[in-house]
């Protein structure tokens, strides 16, 4: 099991395909918080056309300067990941475009979950926008430490993470997740989404 405390702007490598471990500042939460607040008023769910078990799914909508502020947010964190990651250990990518697609959010309560899959896309993303400490730590009352955790998967290798109000996890979309119920009263909310069509550009590091 591995908790996010103190792995703030980390990369990790579980598996071959790193994951991203890094924060949602918070006038982005706050946004996400709105957005999220305004659609499940007044939109319909998604949840029939997702992978989880989850009655309270919707897409997200901004304001046009809400919207900006997201985008930025969302390519800087892609542009970091690349960063991270490089290709080989004398070059590095950088990332020249991609396309930021429709993120939805998710409200979880007891019993509600994530089946295993993964996304057609570039790299994925989840923003945890609140997660009460009860709900967090439900893992710790489960004699596999499996209750509310986030599972990501590659190559018959798994990495059990506790994630905690405000991380954001990156990785690559053919990393397969899952999220295993919790049992607590309360609501976990997390946003996600993926990152289309990335344009690259290689940087050779031993140039001057």
């Amino acid at each position: 099991m591995i908790t996010t405390d103190g792995l703030e702007n980390t990369i990790i490598n579980p598996f071959a395909p790193s994951v991203y471990i890094t924060t949602a500042p918070d006038n982005i939460l706050s946004i996400l918080n709105e957005a999220g607040t305004t659609a499940k008023n007044e939109s319909e769910a998604i949840n029939n056309a997702l992978a989880g078990e989850i009655k309270h799914e919707y897409n997200l909508e901004f304001e046009q300067t809400d919207n900006k502020l997201f985008i930025d947010f969302i390519s800087q964190k892609a542009k970091e990941y690349y960063s991270k990651t490089p290709i080989t250990p004398k070059h590095t990518v950088n990332l020249v475009s991609a396309n930021i697609g429709q993120p939805w959010i998710n409200y979880s309560y007891a019993g509600d979950f994530n089946p295993l899959h993964m996304h057609h896309a570039d790299l994925s993303y989840i923003i945890y926008v609140d997660i009460p400490d009860n709900i967090r730590n439900n893992y710790k009352q489960s004699y596999s430490q499996t209750k509310g955790i986030l599972q990501l998967s590659y190559n018959n290798k798994q990495m059990h993470l506790a994630p905690k109000t405000g991380d954001m996890i990156v990785f690559p979309s053919s990393v397969y997740h899952c999220v295993y119920p919790f049992s607590e009263d309360g609501c976990r909310i997390s946003v996600a989404g993926n990152i289309h069509n990335a344009q690259f550009e290689t940087i050779d590091n031993t140039q001057e």
